[in-house]
């Protein structure tokens, strides 16, 4: 595998990582204001 393919791969997996960890961040602070809600109303 030559180096810039290689390095094409690692931006894509890091890309993707990224997106994944904003992804959770975002549902998890949906359920904490889901649940923030729920307990004030």
């Amino acid at each position: 595998m030559s180096p810039s393919t290689f390095k094409r791969i690692a931006k894509n997996i890091e890309h993707n990582f990224i997106l994944q960890v904003n992804n959770n961040k975002i549902q998890s602070f949906q359920v904490f204001l889901h649940k923030f809600k729920d307990s004030n109303a």
